[in-house]
Formats: structure tokens, C-alpha cells, sequence
């Protein structure tokens, strides 16, 4: 009984030295540790009117045991416009932090920051350092481009605004290794309604009469009363006489027919404009030079 004894100490012994073993080999070795980014995009609302100042907030929160550093976030905009990586700013999210709070890069709480740069439809900003169980959150604006007629290189005169459902996405990566990279991706989506821009006109002043030689004064008002301003209105007015008994009417010299004008070699002299929030444009700037008689 004492052997048996003495043997069972023994093999006690001998495992409990090599689990001691086999716990001191484990120790020895460096256990990586990784990082688990979670990407979120929110916009202000789901709707909005073309033109009208979009908001959106991006918050990337780090769920994993190490703190990744350098995280490279870029955010793409299908309509983005110039340059609405000037409205970007980055804070860390407040809160316990028990492992220390987040890190934006120098400068980037208030805007513009060079921190974010652009490219193309998209802009990007590096995050110096985002804890263990921290939050860091972007905030931005943009409003939708008004596309040239045949595309960014087309008439300078004319523009399009456009409508729709369109994608916004978030994507975050770090140089550590992240254990669930499908959440370092984030989209949301946006309806973009037409503008509403409507307009009356109205004739203030205009002769009632006009002989050969006078030079007479017309005034027109146009007013805005939809819900969205206009971007380049194109204007155009057409004066017509009424028809008297100074000339006959001909086909050569009436194409209007009973609403022309039978005053030979009329021409404009002289045009300019008023805005009432605006002020004076001068009327080289604005308008062409008056046609030849």
C-alpha cells in the first residue's frame, strides 16, 4: 500500500510538471491580438429636395481586444459636390472609454481640416487611434451637384439637377487584423426629389404708343414662388407692336401677323437687371451684346 502510494505521488508529480511545462511554453509565446471595426452611416434624413444642404454622421467604434491605429476611412458620395470634404470634422465619442478615448487627427474638430482629402466623388481621413471598446464620429454636408449639360464638360449655360434614389458608403480598414471585416462597411440610401422652382412674370411698364425714332422704356418682373431657388434661369423676351394702319401688313414685314411690330429698323438699345436680393448687374456681364438693326 505504501508503494502505491509513493507511485501515485510520483505520476501526480510528473503531469503537475508537465501541465507546469506545457503552461510556461504557452506563456512564452506572444498571442496576437486583434481588432473588430464596426462602421455606421447615418443620414439627417431620408429625403431630401435637389439642392436642399444634405447632414450625415459616421461613426466607426472598435469592438475588438486591441486598439487599432492608422484606420482609413473613406466615405463616396455619387453626387458629391465641390468640395463637400470642407464641411468634414471628426470627435471622439464621449463616454466610460476604459480603455482611453479615440484620437482624430490634428485639427479636424472644426472645419475645413486638411485631415480629409478629396478624390473624385469620394474623401478619406487616417484615425491616429481608436481603442478597444472607443468610438470616434464624423460629421458632414453636401448638396447635390447641378450636372452640365453633356456630362462635368458640357455647357457652361445650362445645368441639370438630378433625382432618384442614390447609395452613400462608409468603408473603415486598419493595418491590424480584424476579425469580423463585414461590418467594416456601411451604406445608406437617400431619395433625391426634383426641384420645384416656378415663376410668374408680370409687365410693370410699357408705352402704350411709340413713333419712329422714340426710344421707349419696357419693365417686366419675374418672381420666384416655387419651393427651390433656380440656378442659371434662362430668360428671353420678345417685344411686339400692335398692329395699326402706318404700314400694310405683308407677309415680308408681319411675320407675326396681327401682333407685329411695323416700326422699321427697331432694335434694342439697351438692357439691364434688377435683383431684389441680389442687387445691379452690369449689362456687359450679364447680357449679350444688343443684335444690329
Amino acid at each position: 500500500m505504501i508503494r502505491r502510494l509513493a507511485t501515485r505521488a510520483v505520476r501526480a508529480l510528473g503531469a503537475a510538471a508537465t501541465l507546469a511545462a506545457v503552461l510556461a511554453a504557452t506563456g512564452g509565446a506572444a498571442m496576437a491580438q486583434n481588432v473588430d471595426l464596426v462602421v455606421t452611416l447615418v443620414a439627417g434624413q431620408p429625403a431630401y429636395m435637389a439642392q436642399d444642404s444634405e447632414h450625415y454622421v459616421v461613426t466607426i467604434s472598435n469592438n475588438g481586444p486591441a486598439t487599432a491605429t492608422n484606420v482609413a476611412l473613406v466615405v463616396t458620395h455619387p453626387l458629391a459636390n465641390l468640395p463637400f470634404e470642407a464641411s468634414a470634422t471628426c470627435q471622439p465619442v464621449s463616454g466610460p472609454n476604459p480603455n482611453g478615448a479615440a484620437t482624430c487627427p490634428p485639427g479636424s474638430a472644426t472645419a475645413p481640416s486638411p485631415a480629409f482629402t478629396r478624390s473624385g466623388s469620394s474623401f478619406s481621413v487616417t484615425i491616429p487611434s481608436i481603442p478597444s471598446q472607443s468610438m470616434v464620429r464624423i460629421e458632414f454636408d453636401n448638396a447635390s451637384r447641378c450636372e452640365r449639360e453633356g456630362g462635368q464638360g458640357g455647357s457652361a449655360g445650362e445645368c441639370f439637377l438630378p433625382n432618384g434614389n442614390f447609395t452613400l458608403t462608409a468603408d473603415a480598414s486598419s493595418p491590424q487584423t480584424d476579425t469580423d471585416p463585414s461590418t467594416n462597411r456601411a451604406t445608406t440610401n437617400i431619395f433625391i426629389y426634383p426641384p420645384d422652382s416656378q415663376y410668374r412674370i408680370r409687365v410693370t411698364s410699357a408705352p402704350a404708343s411709340a413713333l419712329p425714332g422714340d426710344v421707349v422704356d419696357y419693365e417686366f418682373e419675374v418672381y420666384s414662388v416655387g419651393l427651390n431657388p433656380s440656378h442659371l434661369l434662362r430668360l428671353s423676351a420678345e417685344l411686339r407692336g400692335l398692329a395699326g394702319n402706318m404700314t400694310p401688313m405683308s407677309a415680308s414685314n408681319a411675320p407675326f401677323g396681327a401682333n407685329s411690330s411695323t416700326l422699321p429698323a427697331t432694335r434694342l438699345l439697351s438692357i439691364d437687371c434688377l435683383a431684389m436680393s441680389l442687387g445691379s448687374y452690369p449689362p456687359s456681364q450679364v447680357f449679350p451684346a444688343s443684335p444690329n438693326p
